[in-house]
Protein backbone atom coordinates (compact mmCIF):
# COMPACT_ATOMS: atom_id res chain seq x y z
CA UNK A 1 0.00 0.00 0.00
CA UNK A 2 2.66 2.70 1.27
CA UNK A 3 4.76 2.06 -2.04
CA UNK A 4 1.34 3.31 -4.04
CA UNK A 5 1.73 6.67 -2.34
CA UNK A 6 4.35 8.47 -4.24
CA UNK A 7 2.44 7.63 -7.33
CA UNK A 8 -0.84 9.40 -6.04
CA UNK A 9 0.93 11.94 -4.88
CA UNK A 10 2.47 12.55 -8.03
CA UNK A 11 -0.87 12.20 -9.92
CA UNK A 12 -2.50 14.61 -7.26
CA UNK A 13 0.47 17.18 -8.27
CA UNK A 14 0.19 16.57 -12.22
CA UNK A 15 -3.61 17.32 -11.87
CA UNK A 16 -3.03 20.97 -9.93
CA UNK A 17 -0.92 21.72 -12.25
CA UNK A 18 -3.16 21.12 -15.19
CA UNK A 19 -5.96 23.04 -13.28
CA UNK A 20 -4.23 25.63 -13.09
CA UNK A 21 -3.15 25.72 -16.81
CA UNK A 22 -6.17 25.84 -17.85
CA UNK A 23 -7.85 28.45 -15.06
CA UNK A 24 -4.43 30.30 -16.86
CA UNK A 25 -5.90 29.90 -20.44
CA UNK A 26 -9.68 30.15 -19.62
CA UNK A 27 -8.41 33.70 -18.08
CA UNK A 28 -6.53 34.59 -21.21
CA UNK A 29 -9.42 33.61 -23.84
CA UNK A 30 -12.14 35.01 -21.44
CA UNK A 31 -14.91 37.55 -23.57
CA UNK A 32 -15.53 40.67 -22.48
CA UNK A 33 -17.50 43.54 -23.66
CA UNK A 34 -16.94 47.04 -23.30
CA UNK A 35 -18.50 49.96 -25.05
CA UNK A 36 -17.05 53.60 -24.43
CA UNK A 37 -18.08 56.60 -26.58
CA UNK A 38 -14.69 59.77 -26.68
CA UNK A 39 -13.51 58.10 -23.41
CA UNK A 40 -10.06 58.12 -22.58
CA UNK A 41 -8.25 54.48 -22.88
CA UNK A 42 -7.92 54.96 -18.85
CA UNK A 43 -11.44 55.19 -18.29
CA UNK A 44 -11.82 51.96 -20.26
CA UNK A 45 -9.33 50.31 -18.14
CA UNK A 46 -11.32 51.15 -15.19
CA UNK A 47 -14.36 49.47 -16.48
CA UNK A 48 -12.38 46.55 -17.31
CA UNK A 49 -11.02 46.73 -14.05
CA UNK A 50 -14.66 47.22 -12.25
CA UNK A 51 -16.21 44.62 -14.64
CA UNK A 52 -13.81 42.14 -14.45
CA UNK A 53 -11.27 42.45 -12.09
CA UNK A 54 -8.40 42.70 -14.63
CA UNK A 55 -4.77 44.34 -13.24
CA UNK A 56 -2.88 46.60 -15.65
CA UNK A 57 0.78 47.17 -15.61
CA UNK A 58 2.15 50.03 -17.37
CA UNK A 59 5.59 49.12 -18.81
CA UNK A 60 6.02 51.74 -21.38
CA UNK A 61 6.32 55.35 -21.95
CA UNK A 62 4.30 54.66 -25.20
CA UNK A 63 1.08 54.12 -24.48
CA UNK A 64 -0.64 57.30 -23.89
CA UNK A 65 -3.70 57.01 -21.60
CA UNK A 66 -5.20 59.78 -22.29
CA UNK A 67 -5.77 59.40 -25.66
CA UNK A 68 -9.97 59.05 -26.39
CA UNK A 69 -11.24 55.96 -28.25
CA UNK A 70 -14.74 54.74 -29.22
CA UNK A 71 -15.21 51.47 -29.21
CA UNK A 72 -18.15 48.96 -28.88
CA UNK A 73 -17.34 45.27 -28.64
CA UNK A 74 -19.33 42.19 -26.89
CA UNK A 75 -17.79 38.62 -26.35
CA UNK A 76 -14.61 39.40 -27.48
CA UNK A 77 -11.21 37.68 -26.38
CA UNK A 78 -9.77 40.32 -23.71
CA UNK A 79 -6.88 40.24 -26.07
CA UNK A 80 -8.46 41.33 -28.82
CA UNK A 81 -10.03 43.93 -27.01
CA UNK A 82 -6.82 45.62 -25.25
CA UNK A 83 -5.18 45.74 -29.04
CA UNK A 84 -8.34 47.33 -30.13
CA UNK A 85 -7.72 49.98 -27.24
CA UNK A 86 -4.22 50.76 -28.00
CA UNK A 87 -4.52 50.67 -31.84
CA UNK A 88 -2.21 53.20 -33.74
CA UNK A 89 0.30 52.89 -30.34
CA UNK A 90 3.81 51.67 -30.50
CA UNK A 91 2.93 49.31 -27.65
CA UNK A 92 1.98 45.68 -27.12
CA UNK A 93 0.20 43.68 -24.75
CA UNK A 94 0.14 40.57 -23.04
CA UNK A 95 -2.47 38.91 -20.94
CA UNK A 96 -1.02 36.20 -18.25
CA UNK A 97 -4.65 35.39 -16.13
CA UNK A 98 -5.89 38.27 -14.97
CA UNK A 99 -3.02 40.51 -15.00
CA UNK A 100 -2.60 42.49 -18.58
CA UNK A 101 0.98 44.34 -19.42
CA UNK A 102 1.16 46.66 -21.74
CA UNK A 103 4.68 47.14 -22.99
CA UNK A 104 6.90 48.28 -25.70
CA UNK A 105 6.32 46.74 -29.35
CA UNK A 106 9.22 45.47 -30.83
CA UNK A 107 10.98 48.01 -33.62
CA UNK A 108 9.88 46.89 -36.98
CA UNK A 109 12.46 45.92 -39.22
CA UNK A 110 12.26 47.92 -42.47
CA UNK A 111 13.32 46.15 -45.32
CA UNK A 112 14.55 49.16 -47.42
CA UNK A 113 16.80 50.31 -45.09
CA UNK A 114 17.93 47.29 -44.25
CA UNK A 115 18.77 46.79 -48.10
CA UNK A 116 20.18 50.28 -48.40
CA UNK A 117 22.80 49.87 -45.67
CA UNK A 118 24.07 46.80 -46.87
CA UNK A 119 24.29 47.89 -50.41
CA UNK A 120 27.39 46.57 -52.60
CA UNK A 121 28.57 47.94 -55.57
CA UNK A 122 29.49 45.59 -58.40
CA UNK A 123 31.38 46.23 -61.93
CA UNK A 124 34.09 44.88 -63.99
CA UNK A 125 36.83 47.55 -65.23
CA UNK A 126 37.95 47.45 -68.97
CA UNK A 127 40.78 48.59 -70.90
CA UNK A 128 39.73 51.00 -74.41
CA UNK A 129 40.13 47.38 -76.17
CA UNK A 130 37.82 45.92 -73.68
CA UNK A 131 40.04 43.17 -72.51
CA UNK A 132 39.74 43.13 -68.25
CA UNK A 133 42.09 44.19 -66.20
CA UNK A 134 43.39 42.57 -63.45
CA UNK A 135 44.41 44.56 -60.24
CA UNK A 136 42.56 48.13 -60.84
CA UNK A 137 42.39 49.52 -58.09
CA UNK A 138 38.49 50.47 -57.26
CA UNK A 139 38.34 52.99 -54.05
CA UNK A 140 35.16 54.40 -52.78
CA UNK A 141 36.03 58.66 -52.64
CA UNK A 142 36.91 59.87 -49.56
CA UNK A 143 37.34 56.62 -47.54
CA UNK A 144 39.37 53.74 -47.36
CA UNK A 145 37.14 51.52 -48.11
CA UNK A 146 38.26 50.01 -51.55
CA UNK A 147 39.22 46.56 -53.67
CA UNK A 148 40.94 45.48 -56.07
CA UNK A 149 40.06 43.87 -59.29
CA UNK A 150 39.99 39.91 -59.90
CA UNK A 151 41.14 38.21 -62.98
CA UNK A 152 38.19 38.76 -64.95
CA UNK A 153 38.20 42.43 -63.84
CA UNK A 154 35.49 42.34 -61.55
CA UNK A 155 35.32 44.09 -58.40
CA UNK A 156 32.96 44.19 -55.24
CA UNK A 157 32.48 47.55 -52.76
CA UNK A 158 30.25 48.00 -50.11
CA UNK A 159 29.27 50.90 -49.57
CA UNK A 160 26.18 50.52 -46.64
CA UNK A 161 23.64 53.66 -47.13
CA UNK A 162 26.27 55.79 -48.16
CA UNK A 163 24.86 58.79 -50.71
CA UNK A 164 26.29 60.35 -53.39
CA UNK A 165 29.13 57.68 -53.88
CA UNK A 166 32.02 58.37 -56.51
CA UNK A 167 34.51 55.42 -56.72
CA UNK A 168 37.78 56.16 -58.07
CA UNK A 169 39.23 53.74 -60.48
CA UNK A 170 43.22 54.04 -61.46
CA UNK A 171 45.44 51.64 -62.89
CA UNK A 172 49.24 51.96 -63.33
CA UNK A 173 49.62 53.31 -67.10
CA UNK A 174 46.04 53.85 -67.42
CA UNK A 175 43.52 57.48 -66.41
CA UNK A 176 42.32 57.52 -63.04
CA UNK A 177 38.67 57.62 -63.23
CA UNK A 178 35.51 58.82 -60.84
CA UNK A 179 32.23 57.07 -61.70
CA UNK A 180 29.23 58.24 -59.90
CA UNK A 181 27.18 55.87 -58.31
CA UNK A 182 23.19 56.78 -59.32
CA UNK A 183 21.97 53.62 -58.84
CA UNK A 184 23.97 50.76 -56.29
CA UNK A 185 21.77 47.39 -57.89
CA UNK A 186 23.20 48.30 -61.29
CA UNK A 187 26.25 47.08 -62.98
CA UNK A 188 28.82 49.64 -63.78
CA UNK A 189 31.65 48.42 -66.44
CA UNK A 190 34.47 50.84 -66.48
CA UNK A 191 36.97 51.59 -69.36
CA UNK A 192 39.78 53.15 -68.68
CA UNK A 193 42.17 54.99 -71.52
CA UNK A 194 45.54 55.16 -71.70
CA UNK A 195 47.99 57.33 -70.05
CA UNK A 196 50.37 58.52 -72.64
CA UNK A 197 52.06 60.91 -69.97
CA UNK A 198 52.15 58.72 -67.21
CA UNK A 199 54.10 55.79 -69.87
CA UNK A 200 56.73 58.93 -71.18
CA UNK A 201 57.34 59.05 -66.96
CA UNK A 202 58.77 55.32 -66.40
CA UNK A 203 61.77 55.11 -67.40
CA UNK A 204 63.50 51.70 -67.37
CA UNK A 205 67.24 51.09 -65.58
CA UNK A 206 69.40 48.32 -66.38
CA UNK A 207 72.10 46.78 -63.72
CA UNK A 208 74.96 44.58 -64.89
CA UNK A 209 78.41 43.83 -63.88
Amino acid sequence: MNKLLPSVKSLITLAAVLCFMFQAQAAQAQKVSLSVRNATIKAAIERLQKDYGYSFVIKTKNADLNKTITLNVKDEEIGAVVEKMFVGQRVASSVEGKMIAIMSAPAKEDPAARASANAVVKGVVRDNAGAAITGATVIVDGTTIGTTTDLDGSFSVRIGARTNVRLIVSYLGLKTREVQVDDPARFYEIRLENDDMALDEVVVVGYGT
